[in-house]
Formats: structure tokens, C-alpha cells, sequence
């Protein structure tokens, strides 16, 4: 079971949570496609702690980037769960979440994203093109095969006073795109108390808890930009680069 969320109208879908619990136990034990090291992946995963079915998706996509370094996986904590009240458990306001986030996801889907459109969790986005559950090992599988190549190759270097340094090589000609830099919690345990995961402890991974334009991608032609990141055990980040309009992925890094 998972949850589609039209025009922030949320409503459940008629497959039984149990077949769906059941199918995902399967699918960990069996997932495994190829993905090179110079042929990096990103997936997106629309999430909420507040949603029942989005801790299957949390676990999967976790346990696939594990598995693959080439896949850069980032969680998005949208925010139109927070006011959801569960019966008598109320509701849960996720602490990650951002209504930018729920903003990023409804552009994904204006844009109208091959595999499964629309606006729901778990939902995982991959490469910016390729839309699914993010729970279903085989829509994950199919979108990580399907989606492009990156055509850009970012080069991301850190000075001793945590300055970063990004470049570019092999640029689309006339590309109009933005370059980002993605802060992210590399894991967290949160107590969630209250809503449909009352009483449960949630484990979430790459969490993002910043995302910050950095540059446009032409201006890197000449020479690279430099932006400030002080990281820690726990806090890392990621350089992407996005066509304009929230378009497709181009290039992808992850920080030193």
C-alpha cells in the first residue's frame, strides 16, 4: 500500500497492506541490478515519517545504495503529512520535513515523469526523468535501467578550511542548468510518538536538510565556484546539476 497525494488530497489505494509488506520482504532478499561507477544514479525518495507504507521504501533504498556506490540516494521529507490526524494517535509532525520539498515533488510531476507520475509516498524519482514507488524493487530496477547516463562529469574537491571546489567537464552545448549543493544527515533515529507510525522507532537515510543553488552551469565554463560546507560525522553533501525547470539530472557528485 502506498499513498497518492493529488493536489494535496490524500487518499489510500485498494492494494492490501499485507500483499504489499509482503512483496517488499521478497524483493529485498532479490533485488540486484547493475549500475557502473561512472555511471551514477540519483535517486530522489519522496518520504514522510508520518506515512505507514514510506518506511519500506526508507529501508529499500537505503539497503540499494548500500549495495552500490553508483547510487546516490537522497531523501526528501515533504510536509502535507504533518496535519494528517490517525484516528485517535492524531497526527506526526515530521522533523525533516519542508513544504520546498512537497513543492519539488508536485514540479516533478508537472512535468509529467515517465514510469508512474504523480504526487505520492513513497515515491522515489530517479535521474529527475523516471517516476515509481519507492517500496517496488521492480519499478526501482526498471527505472535505474532506463534512466540516461549523466552527460556532465562534476569534480568536487575540499580545502582544510572546509571550502569545496566544483568544476565540470564535458558540458551539453547552449545547456541552461543549475548547479546545487545538497547538505544531507547520512542517517537518523527518530522516536515518532504519535500518527500512523506511533510507537515506532524510524530509521531514515540521507536525509536532506539543505538544498542550495550554487551556480549556473555556463558560468563554470571558465573557471570553478567555491562555496563554504562544514560537515561533521554525520552531515554530508552532494553537488548536482539539474537542467532549468527542474528538468532532468546531468551530473551528480558526491562531496570528498
Amino acid at each position: 500500500m502506498f499513498y497518492i497525494h493529488p493536489m494535496l488530497q490524500i487518499r489510500r489505494t485498494a492494494r492490501p497492506c499485507r500483499l504489499a509488506t509482503a512483496l517488499f520482504a521478497s524483493a529485498l532478499s532479490t533485488f540486484s541490478v547493475t549500475v557502473t561507477a561512472d555511471d551514477l544514479k540519483v535517486v530522489e525518495l519522496f518520504t514522510s515519517q508520518g506515512c505507514y507504507s514510506c518506511p519500506a521504501a526508507d529501508e529499500l533504498v537505503g539497503k540499494m545504495a548500500d549495495n552500490n556506490p553508483a547510487i546516490l540516494n537522497l531523501e526528501f521529507h515533504v510536509d502535507y503529512w504533518n496535519e494528517l490526524q490517525y484516528r485517535s494517535e492524531g497526527n506526526w509532525e515530521d522533523p525533516f520535513s519542508s513544504a520546498e520539498y512537497s513543492l519539488r515533488q508536485r514540479l516533478y510531476s508537472a512535468r509529467t515523469l515517465e514510469g508512474r507520475n504523480g504526487v505520492y509516498t513513497p515515491q522515489a524519482v530517479i535521474n529527475g526523468v523516471y517516476g515509481t514507488v519507492g517500496s517496488d524493487a521492480g519499478g526501482m530496477k526498471r527505472g535505474l535501467t532506463r534512466s540516461h547516463s549523466l552527460p556532465v562529469t562534476v569534480n568536487v574537491s575540499q580545502e582544510n578550511d572546509g571550502m569545496l571546489t566544483v568544476s565540470v567537464e564535458g558540458e551539453p552545448t547552449g545547456a541552461d542548468a543549475q548547479v546545487y549543493l545538497v547538505s544531507f544527515l547520512r542517517k537518523t533515529v527518530t522516536n515518532v510518538t504519535s500518527g500512523e507510525n506511533h510507537d515506532k522507532l524510524m530509521e531514515n537515510h540521507n536525509v536532506v536538510v539543505d538544498l542550495q543553488p550554487i551556480a549556473q552551469l555556463e558560468n563554470l565554463e571558465s573557471k570553478p565556484v567555491q562555496v563554504a560546507f562544514a560537515g561533521s560525522h554525520n552531515l554530508d553533501c552532494a553537488i548536482l546539476v539539474q537542467l532549468s525547470g527542474q528538468g532532468p539530472m546531468i551530473g551528480a557528485a558526491r562531496c570528498p
